[in-house]
């Protein structure tokens, strides 16, 4: 369902390492009953929305950006998010669930659900002294906009790390996911995700929901 370096190429080279190829069976075309959820935006440039209400989660979200806004098939999607951290999880293993629907033409749905470590699907940085002064950089592949409204943001003159699981403060998470042509079909996706402290049952983290028409690039 977000990372701040101390130089844009480390983050190009770590989102790189970690990119993962999300394929969508072709014969998992199981109907399903869950609808979409209401709830209210979360505040960036996407069209992701809070599952419940965020004032208990354990990562407040300052924004949310998606790059490119909707993503495309055959292409690279990156989600990158600011928050802060309210306390510590060094000594935890946090745990990520998510579940991507497809809702095709002719009625049928795929879905598609999964769970592993949070840590092994996004990088978090964090800066030693959780100073919170930020400066522009440009999003880290070139699919993505250039635009300063559409900028990753970066901590400035701070010793930033890779930092999972993550400690208490100010933080930037990512994660950048390859949407392999013929194995993703072009339909109307509905992605939940939720990040909890510790198995599934743990605090949340943050617990949010979005749903968009997928296509292929141009």
């Amino acid at each position: 369902m977000f990372s701040s370096l101390a130089a844009a190429a480390l983050l190009i080279t770590h989102t790189t390492q970690a990119l993962r190829p999300f394929q969508l069976p072709s014969q998992l075309v199981l109907k399903t009953d869950e609808a979409p959820h209401n709830g209210s935006a979360v505040p960036g440039l996407s069209p992701v929305k809070y599952h419940n209400n965020p004032s208990n989660d354990i990562f407040q979200i300052e924004s949310l950006d998606m790059y490119p806004n909707p993503c495309l098939i055959e292409s690279y999607c990156t989600v990158v998010i600011h928050g802060e951290f309210t306390t510590s999880l060094a000594n935890t293993t946090p745990h990520l669930s998510f579940n991507a629907t497809s809702h095709l033409p002719n009625g049928r749905e795929g879905l598609v659900p999964g769970e592993d470590a949070f840590c092994n699907w996004v990088d978090i940085i964090q800066d030693d002294d959780n100073d919170d002064t930020y400066t522009q950089i440009n999003p880290p592949h070139p699919d993505h906009p250039g635009s300063p409204s559409n900028s990753i943001l970066q901590k400035s003159n701070r010793k930033d790390k890779l930092s999972c699981p993550p400690k208490k403060g100010k933080a930037q998470i990512s994660a950048t996911i390859l949407l392999l042509g013929g194995y993703v079909p072009e339909a109307n996706f509905t992605v939940k995700v939720k990040a909890t402290e510790e198995g599934r049952e743990g605090r949340t983290l943050f617990d949010l929901w979005t749903s968009f028409e997928l296509q292929y690039k141009d």
